[in-house]
């Protein structure tokens, strides 16, 4: 159980769970969590060292598209360092302990909102260069070019913008909602 859903499930007029559990817990999900990301660093990282040999030597006649596969790996790689970022596990504030759990349930659900913050950038804009080579690719170094490919390529990129951007919003709103209904039991307008 995650200290998240510690708070969660404790009742307002209950006495607050005790700084030492809450530290506990806090220490085990960030071992937890750590050892996660290196896996998956690890897991990755080998993939894509393979992938990208063979993508290497099955393109080499493509300039364009390789130079668009080596970008998209590098906001890749970009990607997952910042979500392993924003997944670490937040220390715990100065006054866990003093505070109420739905003041500490509050500030967790204004960290969550907030890091989503940003989303639209790292999975549509930063890998856009990428994508507009793999389409110059298409349209310059192939004959015929193939159109279809074209259009399927577009379409995917404008449901992914999209996608991204209402998931974000949908994301905030309902954190709102949770934040909201937490205000309304603190007392706060």
């Amino acid at each position: 159980m995650t200290p998240q859903q510690i708070w969660q499930t404790q009742s307002a007029g209950a006495p607050p769970v005790t700084l030492e559990y809450v530290r506990h817990r806090t220490t085990n999900l960030s071992k937890e969590t750590s050892a996660r990301h290196w896996r998956v660093f690890a897991i990755i990282g080998l993939l894509s060292l393979h992938l990208l040999w063979k993508l290497f030597h099955r393109y080499a006649e493509l300039p364009i598209l390789q130079v668009s596969i080596v970008y998209g790996y590098v906001v890749t790689w970009i990607n997952l360092v910042s979500w392993f970022r924003r997944t670490k596990v937040a220390p715990l504030p100065s006054d866990a302990g003093v505070t109420g759990s739905l003041h500490f349930y509050r500030r967790e659900l204004e960290r969550q909102r907030d890091a989503s913050k940003g989303n639209f950038v790292r999975y549509v804009l930063l890998p856009l260069p990428a994508i507009v080579g793999f389409f110059a690719s298409l349209i310059l170094e192939r004959d015929p070019v193939p159109w279809g490919a074209v259009g399927c390529m577009g379409v995917f990129v404008a449901l992914l913008a999209w996608y991204v951007s209402d998931g974000n919003r949908r994301h905030r709103r309902r954190f709102q909602k949770e934040i909201d209904a937490v205000n309304l039991l603190l007392g706060k307008p």
